[in-house]
């Protein structure tokens, strides 16, 4: 509690235009400027009052709703900050368990199933838009998309970096993925 910190999670993208956006989430304290800062320095035309569960906050248009910066306050004095209105109304109604992290650690959480249902959706769109030079989405589906597989069997892999008087001592393992974790609420 108090200790600075900072967490960043990729939901997904967004298909809508001509290029992939990303749906994604922050919180931090400490380390970047806090809400209260943020929402005096940005100017009036720019920004929007919104509120979310409650709890005001800001609105930034930037390409239509599938990317507009919103911050609201956290528990704690920390910022979250989401991509997207539906992405802070879904984490404002149903906050994620962030996991707390020593000083001086730095720990990194991959979802093997979203991430491979991310790649496919990814990898598709891009074969269909023609992205990927000589690769139709047939023949991506042939050869590609069967290898991730594997990263939908892997559950989840967590990585943790702890800093020493020598640099890094790092550790990692594999888990399988909890069942009492909501897909679209896992960072």
């Amino acid at each position: 509690a108090g200790a600075p910190f900072a967490a960043m999670a990729l939901y997904g993208l967004h298909w809508d235009g001509a290029a992939p956006l990303p749906e994604a989430a922050a919180v931090w304290r400490g380390l970047f400027p806090s809400y209260d800062s943020l929402q005096r320095s940005l100017v009036d035309p720019a920004r929007r009052v919104m509120e979310w569960e409650e709890t005001e906050g800001l609105l930034l248009p930037l390409l239509g709703e599938a990317l507009s910066l919103c911050l609201m306050p956290a528990d704690g004095g920390a910022t979250l900050a989401a991509g997207n209105g539906g992405l802070m109304a879904r984490l404002a109604a149903s906050p994620p368990a962030w996991r707390g992290a020593a000083p001086g650690e730095c720990w990194l959480r991959v979802e093997g199933p979203a991430l491979a249902a991310l790649l496919r959706e990814t990898c598709a769109h891009a074969a269909e838009e023609g992205w990927l030079p000589d690769t139709t989405p047939r023949e991506l589906e042939r050869t590609v998309l069967p290898l991730l597989r594997v990263l939908e069997d892997t559950g989840r892999l967590e990585l943790t970096a702890n800093r020493t008087a020598d640099g890094l001592s790092w550790q990692g393992g594999l888990a399988p993925v909890r069942g009492d974790d909501p897909p679209e609420q896992t960072p």
